[in-house]
């Protein structure tokens, strides 16, 4: 049966395939065959078509496969892993997630698609990703500490990613409070919580996972001009990388699936010593840290140096007036002609 997946698995990097082999391949028409590809290349997929020769893509593209996804998973998870699914187009992974049975204590499912047609990032944003290039996917987990103590989380997560990406081969893998992923200055990953139930009781929470991988390999003009920021993809920081995507995948679910075990345990420790450490932790990754930063929210704008993270999670603001927790909110980096920077800054030195 001819489908948009099974086309690119018949698809070769290497070697150009004539429509009528396909056509005969799928017994359809060459007219289908072509509909098929134009659809491929309107999704960011790169193909050639040469007269006379046929289509050939232009990068190797390879589509997820769980049992591939699963066998690079830690022993331990993979005993307490409910389900894996691997879908070829869906809404949103977070969304479809609440369509899942929540798994029991201690154990977990996964969502991957190979492309979103409306897929979510913080603040109600859209997150592209054109198809079958980068990672994205969801973690349903049956967390145990009570939505009162998920302050940290969403940080304590992407350090985790972080981590994961500088053990894989990339540099100058920094984070973004509270859970963006930048290398290099630009944002490479981002991470999406969403929790419902009680508070002081176990609830239902999805970790969405949006990682750049071969995004600027396959993303359309239309993709481009989506995305209102700098970014970037680890094909980009790290040409020589050999890894695939369900290899990426597997480590980041082992990075994630770990990391919610020792948060929600806090490695053993008092609550208090737990996000002391993190503190630390986070600002050995921190990119905001000693900057000078606006923070925007629905209803105001407030300028100030970033210093850090409280252990609710919320970012230090250093200001003429003193220190603010900021708990919600879009921060970017000040223009250096910004005329507040100059007071903030001369206060911060006496």
């Amino acid at each position: 049966m001819l489908t948009l997946s099974a086309l690119i698995e018949s698809l070769s990097h290497e070697n150009y395939l004539s429509g009528q082999i396909l056509a005969d391949r799928f017994a359809v028409t060459r007219a289908t065959i072509n509909n098929h590809v134009s659809r491929l290349q309107q999704l960011g997929v790169q193909i050639e078509c040469v007269s006379g020769r046929g289509y050939r893509l232009q990068y190797p593209v390879h589509l997820h496969i769980a049992s591939k996804i699963k066998a690079s998973l830690d022993g331990s998870l993979v005993r307490s892993l409910k389900e894996l699914s691997c879908q070829h187009e869906i809404a949103s992974t977070n969304q479809a997630m609440h369509s899942f049975e929540l798994p029991a204590e201690g154990q977990f499912s996964v969502l991957t698609a190979e492309r979103q047609t409306a897929g979510r990032g913080r603040r109600g944003r859209t997150w592209v990703a054109p198809y079958a290039s980068n990672i994205t996917m969801s973690l349903l987990w049956n967390f145990q500490g009570g939505m009162q103590n998920v302050g940290l989380l969403s940080s304590f997560l992407a350090v985790q990613i972080a981590q994961v990406l500088t053990e894989m081969g990339l540099s100058r893998v920094q984070v973004k409070w509270p859970n963006d992923i930048y290398c290099d200055g630009q944002k490479l990953a981002g991470i999406l919580i969403e929790c419902s139930g009680e508070v002081n009781a176990n609830c239902r929470m999805v970790v969405g996972l949006g990682l750049n991988v071969f995004m600027s390999q396959r993303s359309s003009e239309t993709s481009q001009q989506m995305i209102d920021q700098v970014w970037t993809d680890m094909i980009t920081q790290y040409p020589e990388m050999t890894l695939g995507r369900d290899e990426i995948a597997s480590a980041c679910i082992n990075a994630l699936a770990n990391a919610l075990k020792r948060y929600e345990n806090q490695d053993g420790r008092s609550y208090e010593a737990f996000s002391m450490d993190f503190c630390d932790t986070w600002h050995q990754w921190d990119w905001l840290a000693n900057k000078a930063v606006r923070v925007e929210s629905e209803t105001s704008t407030i300028h100030g140096v970033a210093a850090g993270i409280t252990h609710a999670g919320g970012l230090r603001l250093l200001m003429p007036e003193g220190e603010q927790e900021i708990l919600m909110g879009e921060v970017s980096i000040r223009a250096e002609n910004d005329k507040d920077n100059t007071s903030v800054c001369a206060d911060l030195k006496k």
